[in-house]
C-alpha cells in the first residue's frame, strides 16, 4: 500500500507539473515546486547564482551547474555526464561548495585533456593537505590519507580503499577532508591519556579527607612511686593517688587530673 500511495503523490504532483510548471520565483506555486522536487522532476530554484551558475532541485537533492552548460538535464545528472556540476543535500551546504570552488589554471594538464578521456595511471595534484594526498584518477579527485600509503587503483576499484574520499572538485574534496577528524598520533594519544590519569589522581587525592586525630588516653606507665601511679595523659605525666587511678584509668577523663601534680 505504501509504495501506491508514493506512486499515486508522485503523478498527482506531476500533473500539477505538465499544467502550471511551479518553480520558487513564483510566490504562489513555491510550494508545490518543493514536493515537485523531491521526485523525478527538476525544479529550478535560482538561475543566476553568483553569476555563473543555476540552482536545481531534483529527486530531494540540490545541483549546481554553469551557464555554459545549458539547462538541469536529469540523465546527465544521474550518469555523471556533467564535466563541472556540485550537488548536495542542503541548499547552504551547495552554496558554500560554490563559493569555494577554485578552478584549476587552464594551463593544468588535468583540465587541459578532453573531460571524456579516462586517465589509466593517477595523477598527484597535491601532498600533505591535512595529512591527505589528493590524486586524480579516471576523471575524479581522491584524497587519501598518507598513512595508508600510495594510492592503488585496483584497490579502489576493489572497494578496499574505505578512508578514501572522493568528489569532482578540488574544493569539493578539501571541504570533505576538512570536515573529518585528524586522527591522533599514537604518541601524542599516550600523553594525553597519561595527563588525564594524573588529573584524575590528583583530583582522587585532594577529595580524600585524613581521619580526624585519636583522642589522647590515659595510660599508667609505673605503680607505686611514693603512694601513686604514674599516668600519662597526652604530653604529661600526672601523679595520680593509687586509690582513684582505676578511676582515671576507666573514665579517660583529664578533668579528673586538673589539680594532680604533673610534669612533661
Amino acid at each position: 500500500m505504501y509504495p501506491a500511495l508514493l506512486n499515486w503523490v508522485r503523478e498527482r504532483l506531476l500533473s500539477i507539473a505538465s499544467q502550471r510548471h511551479p518553480d520558487f520565483r513564483s510566490v504562489e506555486h513555491w510550494q508545490e515546486a518543493a514536493m515537485l522536487g523531491q521526485v523525478d522532476y527538476p525544479v529550478l530554484m535560482e538561475l543566476n547564482y553568483r553569476d555563473r551558475c543555476s540552482l536545481v532541485l531534483w529527486h530531494g537533492r540540490y545541483y549546481a551547474m554553469t551557464l555554459a552548460e545549458g539547462s538541469f538535464n536529469a540523465g546527465l545528472a544521474s550518469s555523471g555526464g556533467y564535466w563541472h556540476l556540485h550537488q548536495a543535500s542542503r541548499l547552504p551546504l551547495l552554496k558554500v561548495l560554490i563559493d569555494a570552488d577554485v578552478r584549476p589554471a587552464v594551463s593544468s594538464p588535468i583540465v587541459a585533456s578532453q573531460p571524456s578521456a579516462k586517465k589509466s595511471e593517477p595523477q598527484l595534484v597535491e601532498e600533505g593537505y591535512r595529512d591527505h594526498n589528493i590524486i586524480f584518477w579516471n576523471d575524479r579527485f581522491y584524497a587519501l590519507a598518507q598513512s595508508e600509503g600510495a594510492f592503488d587503483p585496483q584497490r579502489m576499484e576493489a572497494g578496499t580503499h574505505p578512508n578514501c574520499l572522493d568528489a569532482r572538485t578540488v574544493a569539493e574534496l578539501k571541504l570533505l577532508v576538512d570536515a573529518r577528524p585528524m586522527p591522533v598520533a599514537p604518541r601524542r594519544l599516550a600523553f594525553r591519556v597519561l595527563r588525564k590519569c594524573v588529573r584524575l589522581a590528583r583530583r582522587a587525592r585532594n577529595s580524600m579527607q585524613s581521619p580526624p586525630p585519636a583522642p589522647p588516653r590515659a595510660v599508667l606507665i609505673e605503680e607505686g612511686v611514693n603512694g601513686a601511679n604514674i599516668v600519662r595523659f597526652g604530653d604529661w605525666f600526672y601523679a595520680v593517688p593509687q586509690a582513684s587511678c582505676a578511676v582515671v584509668l576507666a573514665q579517660n577523663d583529664p578533668s579528673l587530673m586538673r589539680n594532680l601534680p604533673r610534669a612533661q
